[in-house]
């Protein structure tokens, strides 16, 4: 079962904004889905500092199964609305892989599997650029989704 947080949506559902209520008090996030080029997304990740957004820092709140829970909540009705795109979620900013974020977002994926893919089809970017359908035992540097096919 997920625990999302609760979270607001611009009209287009590319912005989600919510809380994250922990260790370190009310920290404002957001998940940004970035148009990447026809039908890919970039998901991003972010705390909102005032007027700044920062996308690399380690918030340490102690509630990152929750903010996991909220992104895949997020990604769910994201590929509801636009069931052609696809979702890709990474570690970092382009071209800086963080490899132990993507093992917590990895580990995260695993803890709710079942929900996932009752929703979703979740896949692993591998290092060669080529992806697979999600396992957990393998090491990926991103992880891509996409809306569940429809029954014709």
């Amino acid at each position: 079962m997920l625990t999302p947080y609760p979270y607001t949506t611009e009209p287009d559902l590319t912005v989600f904004s919510f809380t994250s209520h922990g260790r370190q008090g009310a920290v404002a996030k957001q998940i940004t889905f970035i148009d990447c080029g026809p039908n890919l997304y970039n998901l991003r990740l972010h705390d909102i500092d005032a007027d700044e957004t920062t996308g690399l820092n380690r918030t340490g709140n102690g509630d990152a199964q929750r903010v996991i829970d909220t992104v895949i909540a997020a990604i769910a009705q994201f590929l509801r609305a636009y069931p052609t795109r696809w979702v890709m979620f990474y570690s970092g900013e382009p071209h800086q892989f963080d490899p132990v974020r993507m093992r917590l977002y990895r580990r995260g994926m695993v803890a709710r599997l079942p929900y996932i893919e009752a929703r979703v089809v979740a896949y692993g970017m591998l290092p060669d650029n080529r992806h697979e359908p999600f396992d957990s035992t393998h090491v990926y540097n991103a992880l891509l989704f996409q809306a569940l096919p429809t029954a014709a």
